[in-house]
């Protein structure tokens, strides 16, 4: 994939991919209806002629299908900023399609220039609404948030600073988007059925316990088989917390060596993952050689390098978001499908989901940009916080307004 890789307005592709939307995203993921509460139309379509950059939060792999489905529902075109690691596979059709729907790609935990540029001339532009998803990793956890990440914020005061040149007076509004999940019907069947599989394949028969408990078992034991394939025997009395750190640790180091580059100390794990993600793209493109010789394909080795990193973000994920006695059935749901995904390379569909977005208050960046060009830490971290508890605030929401019923 060549860097710099811009987005393309295709309309062609854009309306078969549309038309095929509600078949794609049941055979993915099962049955889903998206719901706008409020009057989130209302306040989408009043910002049609103005730049926009919606930031949701990203509890899901679902979610670029939803934003995408909410695209569908307002006829209108959305860019979108993706991780570059997306655009590789299935013989460069995954880069097409991504290309030619409005997406392009960013390397994350490094600067790359190319995203930048793209990202800013996209908003001075101003034909789309632009979609970046300020946590950056998928969390797997609807009720809270990950820390937002600085690029979305730093971006759009970017661009915004730049487009006071070409147009005075103009602005960039940032809009955050909640996104939230519910199952549409009781899945305790279906999550027992899960259970018994994982259970069944770690040689667990016959188990009573409750779903926290027996989540746990299966995170321990598939835990167990990890440590063992990448060497990385615990020490006596590691909790489990512990026990994840460590195998992260390995995993990451073990990889970094064999590509001959050393991670950058003290920094948490996720950005140990984007340097690395880094690294493979170069790797990939003949920027970096490995130290030794291998006797797999440089395709092979990428591919085996790609589930080790995808080890890590399952755990970073299954760490936070192991339940408990308190967990909904939602939650549930999500750790048993990281441990499904882990053991088997992909989760069963547990049942028909409902799917309720909530529209907030837009942002005018505007207000942050003399701060931005006395102080630019400061004002996107401002930013950030305004969209941290926006997003917060909709989540918690939309959860105590929601009422599960199954009759």
């Amino acid at each position: 994939m060549a860097p710099g890789r811009q987005p393309k307005d295709n309309p062609f592709v854009l309306s078969f991919l549309k038309a095929i939307w509600p078949v794609s995203i049941q055979l993915k993921f099962g049955p889903v209806t998206i719901k706008v509460i409020d009057d989130g139309i209302g306040r989408l379509k009043a910002l049609d002629t103005k730049r926009v950059i919606l930031c949701p939060n990203h509890p899901s792999l679902l979610d670029a299908d939803v934003v995408f489905g909410l695209s569908k529902i307002l006829n209108e075109e959305f860019n979108y900023l993706a991780a570059h690691v997306l655009f590789y596979g299935h013989k460069g059709m995954n880069a097409f399609f991504l290309q030619h729907m409005g997406c392009y790609p960013v390397k994350r935990g490094v600067p790359d220039f190319h995203a930048f540029r793209t990202t800013i001339n996209v908003l001075l532009r101003g034909k789309r609404k632009l979609v970046i998803f300020p946590e950056g990793e998928v969390s797997h956890d609807s009720d809270s948030l990950m820390t937002l990440e600085p690029g979305a914020a730093q971006i759009a005061l970017s661009a915004l600073d730049d487009l006071q040149e070409i147009k005075p007076g103009s602005t960039i509004y940032v809009v955050p988007l909640a996104i939230k999940y519910f199952y549409r019907r009781d899945i305790t069947i279906a999550l027992s059925r899960s259970l018994q599989k994982l259970e069944e394949e770690f040689g667990f028969y016959g188990i009573q316990e409750d779903f926290p408990i027996r989540i746990r078992n299966a995170a321990e034991a598939l835990l167990g088989r990890l440590e063992i394939r990448y060497d990385c025997i615990p020490k006596r009395k590691m909790s489990l917390a512990e026990r994840i750190q460590n195998l992260r640790i390995a995993i990451l180091q073990g990889l970094a060596q064999k590509l001959g580059i050393s991670l950058p100390p003290a920094i948490p794990h996720l950005d140990w993952v984007h340097f690395l993600q880094k690294a493979l793209t170069d790797y990939a493109s003949g920027k970096l050689q490995l130290p030794d010789s291998t006797p797999i394909t440089k395709h092979e080795f990428i591919t085996s390098a790609n589930k080790d990193i995808a080890h890590v973000l399952n755990f970073v994920s299954l760490d936070r978001n192991l339940p408990d006695a308190h967990s909904s059935q939602e939650d549930l749901a999500e750790a048993v499908e990281i441990l499904e995904r882990e053991v088997f390379g992909h989760a069963y569909n547990k049942g028909p989901r409902l799917v309720l977005l909530k529209v907030g208050d837009p942002i005018n960046l505007m207000n942050y940009l003399d701060e931005y060009k006395q102080n630019k830490k400061s004002a996107i971290q401002k930013v950030r916080d305004q969209m941290s508890a926006q997003l917060a605030n909709m989540i918690q929401d939309i959860e105590q307004r929601h009422t599960r019923n199954f009759k």
